[in-house]
């Protein structure tokens, strides 16, 4: 079963993930890895390892874009928010609209936190809330069925709280909704934080 991906193209794909992902470097980790389309965008003489986790993944579309990458692609069948990962493994998380469909933000959160080296770095690109407190209302109004629809995607979280009360200090961070976009369907979220 593939995820539902309206409104994730081309904007954010071509401008989040472009700029953020290449920044990864040394052990990664990466959350929702689902077809891998992320691994492209990463530099290869920066990737010393790599781990894509899913609680789905699609081993097959994995397995053709490993063979474009000049890295080895490891993927492990797992919840995001219960990780089979040694603690202070991984120099590098990488999360592209995943904390804004999983169940449990608080647990992935702090399951970033145990498997990151001090200094480690979460990079993101999400879609979440609107600075609007009007259109942030509407959102949260539309979000129960929207998650119903769209694989549990939510319209209403606030990245930027979710990821600095987690005790990240966020390094870089910026908000932006892509044109033509609905207000409603979110601002794009991108960012680098780092556990200090």
């Amino acid at each position: 079963q593939q995820r539902f991906d309206l409104g994730l193209y081309p904007w954010n794909f071509l401008l989040g993930r472009q700029h953020i992902l290449p920044q990864a470097s040394g052990d990664i980790l990466e959350l929702g890895v689902r077809r891998g389309r992320n691994l492209p965008f990463y530099k290869p003489q920066n990737v010393r390892s790599f781990v894509g986790v899913d609680h789905s993944p699609n081993v097959k579309q994995i397995c053709q874009m490993a063979r474009k990458v000049n890295f080895p692609v490891e993927v492990v069948t797992s919840m995001p928010d219960a990780l089979s990962l040694p603690s202070e493994s991984m120099d590098c998380v990488v999360s592209t609209y995943t904390l804004c469909s999983v169940k449990h933000p608080q647990k992935v959160m702090s399951e970033i936190w145990r498997v990151l080296r001090p200094g480690g770095m979460l990079l993101f690109c999400e879609e979440g809330r609107h600075p609007s407190r009007h259109v942030a209302f509407l959102q949260d109004k539309l979000t129960p069925l929207w998650r119903r629809f769209s694989f549990g995607r939510s319209l209403n979280r606030n990245m930027f709280r979710l990821i600095s009360g987690a005790g990240f200090k966020m390094d870089f961070f910026e908000m932006d909704r892509p044109p033509l976009k609905p207000l409603i369907l979110g601002y794009h979220y991108a960012g680098i934080a780092v556990k200090t």
